[in-house]
């Protein structure tokens, strides 16, 4: 049985300053959403109380990965008293860096576990490898089990079964009314990298981008798979964009293809901000509803498409 709604009423989680952000299971959210908004949230939180929190920034990006310092390049000998200074004194803001970023990784895992309901602890202490991932607060990991969760990818059934599911979710996740193009990008990258995150993949294949770029310079396969993903995953952001908003973008993207002119984005970022960016024409019809084209079609004897 699922949790009852006292239950989803009072569980605001352990940190205060979430504002009773939380991360809970499927079945017990209120909103499809929380996981995108609390996860906006805990970035608020450590851009507002942790230092360095410029560091994490790549936890908290669309791909997410784990937040790294780069090391100063080896001392140059033969160098002048004040490079040797300068960088001493880059040596000693690295090392800082470095023993921040480990402190503030930390603090981020207890802050995101504690925000996790009893149920989603549960499920994340289920995966293979948590005891180490714990210990090393490694913040990537923990989001992504989350994530999994909460976007109903299990473990406890077939792989096979659970990648299929969470592919037909990818494919079937369109923009709903009213939902902002932030929002539903992030949802559809969200199952995208659930995908990969258990060894499935998105990415149509890398054989239709071309071997060579513009300037006649080979890609390697590496370099053609990560262009695949991009653009597998920027034409689903069009293809099942709200069509009471983008029908027009829609149409008009595929009629300039049949002419010979392919304007379609080729990476996500081009896609997400054509949405954001995008206004309907004001002298464009509006795009019929599914009724409207049954009613049009069934007064004019024509059959409905």
């Amino acid at each position: 049985n699922g949790p009852t709604t006292r239950h989803r009423a009072t569980f605001k989680g352990n940190t205060e300053a979430m504002g009773g952000n939380v991360f809970e299971c499927y079945e017990e959210q209120d909103d499809r959403r929380q996981y995108t908004k609390t996860v906006e949230v805990l970035d608020a939180y450590a851009k507002k109380t942790l230092s360095y929190a410029a560091d994490l920034a790549p936890l908290f990006s669309a791909k997410m990965t784990a937040p790294s310092i780069d090391r100063p390049p080896p001392f140059e000998e033969g160098a002048n008293k004040l490079e040797e200074m300068i960088y001493a004194e880059e040596v000693k803001e690295y090392v800082k860096r470095a023993r921040t970023l480990t402190s503030n990784l930390a603090t981020i895992y207890a802050v995101a576990w504690g925000q996790c309901s009893e149920d989603m602890k549960a499920r994340v202490k289920t995966h293979e490898g948590y005891d180490d991932k714990s210990t090393a607060n490694d913040c990537v990991w923990l989001l992504q089990q989350i994530r999994s969760v909460t976007l109903q990818f299990n473990d406890s059934k077939d792989g096979f079964m659970s990648l299929l599911d969470a592919q037909f979710n990818f494919l079937s996740c369109k923009q709903s009314s009213g939902q902002s193009a932030d929002e539903y990008a992030k949802s559809l990258i969200g199952w995208a990298d659930t995908i990969e995150t258990h060894g499935g993949t998105v990415a149509i294949n890398h054989k239709l981008i071309p071997e060579k770029d513009l300037n006649g310079v080979a890609r390697t396969t590496e370099k053609r798979q990560a262009m695949a993903r991009e653009r597998t995953i920027a034409t689903a952001l069009i293809r099942s964009a709200d069509p009471s908003r983008y029908g027009t973008l829609i149409t008009a993207l595929a009629n300039q293809y049949a002419m010979g002119k392919d304007e379609y984005p080729k990476d996500i970022t081009s896609a997400k901000s054509l949405l954001v960016m995008y206004k309907t024409p004001t002298n464009a019809p509006a795009p019929r509803t599914v009724n409207q084209r049954q009613q049009a079609a069934t007064l004019s004897g024509a059959p409905y498409e």
